[in-house]
Formats: C-alpha cells, structure tokens, sequence
C-alpha cells in the first residue's frame, strides 16, 4: 500500500530562506531621494541593482551594498557602502546628513548644505 507523503516543511523551509531588503536613501534634507543600489551577496556571488526606499525580495544572508545620489540640491554627489546581514524584512539608510563633505562640497558648502566641521 503507497501512503501519500506531506511535505509540508520542506516549502516552508525555503520561503523562510527568503528576505527582504528595503535600503532607504535620504538626501541632505532627509527626504527620501531616487538612487540605485548595487548589491552583492557575500555567500553566491550574485550582484543585482536594485531601487532605493523599495522593498525587495532577497535571500537571507550578508551582503555589501553601494550606492551613488544627489545630496538634493542638484550640486553634490553623495557616494556610500556598506554590509548588511538580511534575514526577514531587513531595512538600512544611507543618510546623507550623517555623511562627510569632499573639498569640493566644502568649498560650495553654503549652496550644497555640507557640514563644514
């Protein structure tokens, strides 16, 4: 006599394998701005591009992120990098307020809203 097996675990094995990953990217005034997201996975090797302040779907696990914008004002470039661990609904920034002017930025810095400290 053949008994149908439940595999029950096994998809919900791997839909808990999956992530999300939302990466805010915030101009000098705080307000969310358009940028892409380039992002590597440390485990696979896979490398995507994918739309900042957007929830995108993910696997879990480390991986390096970089990204390029406009500070807002349509005059400064802002650059930034950094790792983030997914697993579940994961969410990171790149702020541009809490960031360093280059001394390009600085010399303008009353038109481009750098820090000048």
């Amino acid at each position: 006599m053949l008994v149908p097996l439940l595999l029950a675990g096994a998809s919900t094995a791997s839909a808990a394998a999956n992530g999300s990953l939302t990466v805010r990217t915030l101009d000098r005034s705080g307000k969310p701005v358009y940028a892409q997201v380039a992002v590597y996975n440390t485990r696979t090797n896979d490398f995507r591009f994918i739309e900042g302040n957007k929830k995108t779907s993910l696997p879990n696990g480390g991986y390096e992120l970089a990204t390029s914008f406009t500070g807002g004002n349509g005059e400064d470039g802002i650059v930034g990098g950094h790792s983030v661990k997914v697993s579940g609904a994961t969410t990171t920034t790149f702020d541009a307020r809490k960031g360093a002017c280059s001394a390009t930025a600085r010399a303008t810095a009353r038109s481009a809203g750098c820090r000048t400290a």
